[in-house]
């Protein structure tokens, strides 16, 4: 039974993840259905059961509650977009902990700030996944 913990917003029961995107999601249902791919349409923010936007292919409510929300499926530029975007998190900490701990330690020599600057740097140039 679908509840609303299950969504990825609590408060919002029915809308997905990513919900300004078009796409596929992933739901387990149990009883009959199994594994089911269901497309949203963020242009009209419903479940059909493939891209078709047809009213008579709307996934009704009922058949979703039997059903838990598992998630997206990803594309691979999706992927590549979130990887990257959290590269970016990941080195500016990484840049407003050394500055921190360079503020708190000026003792500190040359070649454990270059460390450290090093190490930023090959965050910033992990380039796309592979």
């Amino acid at each position: 039974m679908i509840t609303p913990t299950n969504w990825p917003n609590p408060e919002r029961p029915g809308v997905p993840l990513f919900y300004e995107r078009d796409g596929v999601h992933i739901f387990q249902d149990e009883g009959e259905y199994g594994t089911l791919g269901i497309f949203w349409s963020a242009n009209n923010r419903t479940w059909y059961c493939d891209e078709k936007t047809e009213v008579d292919n709307e996934w009704p409510s009922e058949i979703l509650q039997n059903c838990r929300y598992i998630g997206p499926v990803l594309t691979p530029t999706q992927i590549s977009e979130m990887l990257a975007g959290e590269r970016e998190r990941v080195e500016a900490e990484m840049g407003a902990y050394v500055k921190n701990i360079m503020d708190a330690h000026p003792e500190w020599n040359m070649e454990q700030l270059y460390s450290a600057l090093k190490e930023r740097e090959a965050i910033r140039n992990l380039g796309a996944a592979p």
